[in-house]
């Protein structure tokens, strides 16, 4: 086991915001250099963003977690330990941050820093010391007479895990630089589980689900930070940062025992890991764990030196392989029109002068990722022109994890869904005209099975029939332990969990006495019934389009209803499972104006 000299770290978090006055600068012409420069300069950190929450407490779990708000401008006294000193300094706190006068670090450490006030802990890890924070004391160790200055620390200084920028991969500036040009995205980012995903351990302000009051395994102040909000935290063992000996079970509410072990997930859980090290730039799942190091973007304004998409590849490095943008990258390969991810590339990516050709603007609003997306953050659209000829040409992103998912901002939806968990599917997932006219046909219905519209000779409305198991929602069968095939195990699907295979079953929990024999054997005659009715309306459409007169014309009602109705019981692709009340009465009526037409009919 490789061991790394491992800092007892505790000051603040670095969570700066900016203030929500600064606005987007003005673009130039080009729409990629900036014409203000005021955004890209290393700046003093900003003043006054939003008042911070209440410091959290070692109480039961709290069931919703509150928006992790930057705190600034809190004067306060700490006492820092270093050598034989041992001294108090008036600091401010600035989103988590303790921020000290230039002249009392000097003086403290014999650095020769300049400026106004300069963050502690910071300062003094690029300088190679070690800070630990225990007991209401910041104890500094180590010597500072190799170095004069706050650059990054020489080959010969003690390389830390943990957060450690000097020491992390390079390029990387930090959510606060972000957020002087991006302070509404920031601010709302804040409130989500990435922002918390890891934290250090000593900031007031950090967001924890678990209760230390029942916690027997571990002393609260030997941790260095939380992970996942909470859930798990990591420690020194033996001169290694890793997990500690229990977690907390949030459903349960209790601690359970485990092995420690070494923090191998940092690379997902923080910004800039540097493997090597062990240490990262930032605490959590920051702007530039998606968007890439930022420092020539910040520095230039240059829109090409970043990553800015709605791209699966920002999401992959953590959720790719056998998890969710993994399974649909394989969705792609397995189906023949593409899947969610590959629909909208196969589809306009056709011959336009083939037969049948029907692509056009009216499909890019559950088509296209690009287009969507702009549409709910209330930007014009690309057209179907632009995508063939214009700027977009080499833009062909289907249904990607942002068309559903918001990555910036706590939407009040599970999963940080755009929308509640059935209209995400049903929003395409429905004819796209919404419900006919009586005699339409329709084009992925699945919400109007869902609703039960069925179409009748005698009316030119539908009934809506309703569904008896209304409250399972799309999820619940199709994405079953969260998969991304979206397809039902029926039986089973296999998944897998951190590279181990396992078993998922879509309908025992609610069908223990169902199995896939059962399903397929009622498939198959639901089929067969949309066939043989289907024959049959061929048979007395075309003897209606022969006899043109009163008889026909008080035949094409019921003619009407049940091409309607057979094109929905077609189209919706599950055979009756849908609905099944729906299942049974569509044929029923189907049958019965079939039956009223071939009366009429000479």
């Amino acid at each position: 086991m490789r061991k790394i000299l491992v800092v007892s770290l505790a000051l603040l978090a670095v969570m700066l915001f900016a203030s929500a006055a600064l606005a987007f600068p003005s673009m130039s012409p080009d729409g990629v250099t900036c014409q203000t420069s005021s955004c890209h300069v290393d700046a003093a950190p900003p003043g006054a963003p939003a008042e911070a929450p209440e410091p959290a407490k070692e109480e039961a779990a709290v069931a919703e977690k509150p928006a992790a708000k930057a705190t600034s401008g809190i004067k306060q006294t700490v006492k820092v330990a270093y050598g034989s000193k041992t001294v108090e300094l008036q600091a401010v706190n600035k989103s988590g941050h303790l921020y000290v006068s230039a002249s009392d670090f000097n003086g403290l450490f014999g650095a020769n820093v300049s400026g106004d006030e300069v963050a502690l802990r910071k300062n003094a890890e690029e300088m190679g010391l070690k800070v630990q924070y225990k007991n209401g004391v910041i104890n500094v160790f180590g010597s500072s007479e190799a170095t004069e200055s706050t650059g990054p620390a020489t080959a010969a200084s003690n390389i830390v895990a943990g957060l450690n920028p000097s020491a992390a991969l390079p390029g990387y500036v930090g959510s606060d630089t972000c957020g002087k040009c991006h302070p509404g995205t920031q601010e709302s980012w804040m409130s989500t589980d990435h922002a918390t995903m890891v934290q250090s351990m000593d900031n007031p302000d950090a967001y924890m689900v678990s209760n230390f009051q029942t916690n027997k395994w571990f002393d609260k102040d030997d941790v260095l930070y939380t992970v996942a909000q909470g859930q798990r935290f990591l420690k020194v063992n033996d001169g290694v940062l890793q997990y500690a000996e229990a977690q907390w079970d949030p459903e349960a509410g209790i601690w359970t025992e485990r092995e420690p072990s070494d923090y191998t997930c940092g690379s997902c859980h923080n910004t800039g890991f540097n493997e090597e090290t062990g240490a990262w730039a930032e605490n959590g799942i920051t702007c530039e764990s998606c968007h890439g190091p930022g420092q020539e973007h910040a520095a230039t304004g240059d829109a090409s030196k970043i990553v800015s998409n709605v791209g699966m590849d920002m999401c992959s490095s953590c959720h790719g392989e056998d998890r969710q943008s993994g399974q649909m990258k394989e969705m792609w390969m397995a189906e023949e029109n593409g899947g969610h991810l590959g629909l909208f590339a196969n589809e306009i990516g056709a011959d336009p002068n083939e037969p049948g050709y029907h692509y056009g603007d009216g499909c890019l609003g559950c088509h296209s990722g690009t287009y969507i997306v702009a549409e709910k953050k209330g930007e014009t659209p690309p057209s179907y022109d632009d995508f063939m000829n214009g700027d977009f040409q080499s833009d062909r992103y289907g249904i990607t994890c942002v068309v559903c998912h918001d990555p910036h901002a706590k939407t009040g939806n599970e999963y940080q869904l755009r929308e509640d968990v059935n209209t995400t599917c049903v929003q395409c997932h429905t004819n796209s005209g919404g419900v006919p006219e009586r005699g339409g046909t329709v084009h992925h219905p699945q919400r109007l099975v869902w609703d039960g519209v069925l179409f009748n000779g005698e009316s030119e409305e539908p009934v809506l029939m309703g569904n008896p198991k209304a409250d399972i929602k799309c999820v619940d069968c199709h994405m079953t332990d969260g998969n991304h095939f979206f397809e039902p195990g029926t039986p089973a699907i296999t998944l897998y969990s951190h590279g181990n295979p396992y078993e998922a079953d879509s309908c025992g929990s609610c069908h223990s006495d169902m199995t896939a024999e059962d399903i397929g054997n009622w498939q198959g005659e639901y089929e067969e019934q949309v066939e043989v009715l289907s024959a049959r309306l061929v048979e007395l459409q075309a003897k209606a389009d022969a006899n043109a007169g009163d008889a026909a014309a008080a035949a094409l009602p019921y003619l009407e209803a049940a091409t309607s109705n057979l094109s929905i019981a077609e189209h919706d692709g599950s055979m009756g499972i849908h609905n099944v009340l729906y299942a049974e009465e569509v044929f029923e009526q189907v049958t019965s104006d079939l039956d009223k037409a071939e009366e009429l009919l000479p």
